[in-house]
């Protein structure tokens, strides 16, 4: 399920496509003069398989494409389906396109350039690599400078493992920016999508800012969001402690089901079953589990 930071990053970008001009700028990419419009980004090669990129944009004149990924995590089996969707697009709309990975984290950064490459016993070859488009803490800046206050919020997506003080001065200028906004309506859903995608160690940093034994280093509308958001964040935590607290419980039970049915568990399924945080999922393999004589048993559905 993506995230509302993922999410909002998305329409950020389809709902005025001219900005990912500006954030590819940002990237020192400027070879993009397209005029884009949003496109259906389901792709259909067959109909047990479908491929859909974040989102998909056209170049009404020439039918270029650039199929838009945002992706904050390694993907084996997402990158071996970029070459499928680039011949599928290509085939349709007749014009070689782009995928483009967009990507907060340069080992992400790094894998995705790599591309993927196969070849076969009598030497035929396949391959395919993406445009990566790293948003690092360079490219978060020129990006704050950025006409439409919307990027902003891909400046401070930049800064989201990181609680330093660059990371603070970007994120902090980030939230200024949604100030910009006219609409009041937008404007805090801007600044919450900034905080929202914030690790919470940055968040903490910007909240100590405004403490009462501190001077004030915020504009009053904008402390007044920041103390709200703390105080959710706090009803929210205490939430996610008792479904932790479930869901542990819950895994233990899987466990010893499995030992006691005779059923091995590997490191990585152990690994899987610890991390698991959705109690329904995890309730989904204990009914399983029940009359399973495998692991495939447990985890053929998922």
């Amino acid at each position: 399920m993506p995230s509302p930071a993922h999410e909002w990053m998305i329409a950020v970008l389809t709902d005025d496509p001219s900005r990912l001009v500006a954030l590819l700028r940002a990237a020192r990419q400027t070879g993009l003069t397209a005029q884009l419009v949003v496109a259906d980004a389901a792709a259909h090669l067959v109909d047990a398989l479908e491929l859909r990129p974040d989102a998909l944009l056209i170049d009404r004149l020439t039918g270029c494409w650039i199929a838009l990924e945002v992706q904050l995590h390694i993907d084996e089996e997402k990158r071996t389906a970029w070459p499928l969707l680039a011949s599928y697009l290509t085939r349709r709309h007749g014009a070689m396109g782009d995928v483009l990975v967009i990507t907060p984290h340069a080992h992400v950064a790094a894998w995705a350039r790599a591309g993927w490459h196969h070849e076969g016993p009598l030497g035929s070859t396949l391959g395919f690599a993406p445009t990566v488009l790293h948003v690092g803490e360079p490219e978060a800046r020129i990006l704050l400078r950025a006409p439409s206050p919307e990027m902003a919020f891909f400046a401070a997506w930049a800064m989201q493992s990181r609680h330093g003080p660059d990371a603070r001065e970007i994120a902090l200028a980030a939230l200024r920016r949604a100030g910009e906004l006219t609409d009041p309506a937008l404007q805090n859903a801007l600044a919450r999508s900034i905080l929202g995608v914030l690790s919470d160690a940055l968040k903490e940093t910007i909240v100590t800012m405004i403490s009462p034994d501190r001077m004030p280093a915020l504009e009053p509308w904008l402390e007044q969001l920041i103390q709200q958001w703390e105080a959710r964040g706090e009803a929210r935590g205490e939430a996610r402690g008792e479904a932790r607290g479930e869901a542990r419980g819950e895994a233990t039970a899987l466990r010893r089901i499995l030992a006691r049915r005779g059923i091995a568990v590997d490191p990585l399924t152990h690994a899987r079953i610890t991390a698991c945080a959705d109690t329904a999922t995890l309730e989904a393999w204990i009914d399983r589990a029940v009359t399973a004589t495998t692991l495939r048993d447990v985890f053929t559905e998922d």
